[in-house]
């Protein structure tokens, strides 16, 4: 992992990477950036000044963002999870951003646990010989939703205590 960081003192340029089970880090200029004790986090903490990337940068687990995050380009979240159910019933992984579920013969339902205020995720039934039953812990205005063709789609969004359907194709509200 290569990170370019903005900050007032100049460009700082830094290298992590793991040896053995923990991390170490490399770089010209030392300040706002820490090696935490346990060898497995690298925290960087610039103040006010910004962080500026002048390329792709790939952050894998969990990223927590203090205040304003602005990435003046397109974030991209990943992550597909393939639901081929089968007439069962299956939980949503809340850490994919898609999901593709092929509805079978007999129904399938897929529950969806509530997720992090601000969180998106998408539906896609890809196939369908069945229904789909799509049910929310809270859902905004309605208690499930259905899919039962090809090409349907449903795009939530979490607000303070629900799932919101902010848009999707040919998806029934129940």
């Amino acid at each position: 992992m290569v990170l370019s960081l903005s900050h007032q003192n100049g460009l700082v340029k830094y290298q992590a990477h793991k040896k053995g089970d923990k991390i170490m880090a490399l770089g010209a200029n030392d300040s706002g950036i820490q090696q935490i004790n346990d060898g497995n986090t690298l925290g960087i903490d610039l103040g006010s000044d910004p962080i500026v990337s002048s390329g792709a940068m790939t952050l894998s687990n969990a990223v927590t963002v203090t205040g304003a995050l602005d990435t003046g380009a397109a974030v991209i979240f990943s992550g597909i999870e393939t639901i081929a159910a089968g007439g069962t019933t299956t939980a949503a992984d809340l850490t994919k951003s898609l999901i593709s579920v092929d509805a079978d013969v007999g129904g399938d339902i897929v529950t969806l646990a509530d997720g992090t205020i601000g969180q998106i995720i998408t539906f896609a039934c890809v196939s369908a010989t069945g229904v789909l039953t799509l049910t929310p812990a809270n859902l905004a205005g309605g208690t499930s939703v259905t899919m039962n063709a090809a090409g349907e789609t449903v795009i939530l969004q979490f607000v303070d205590t629900s799932w919101y359907i902010m848009g999707g194709n040919a998806h029934t509200v129940i």
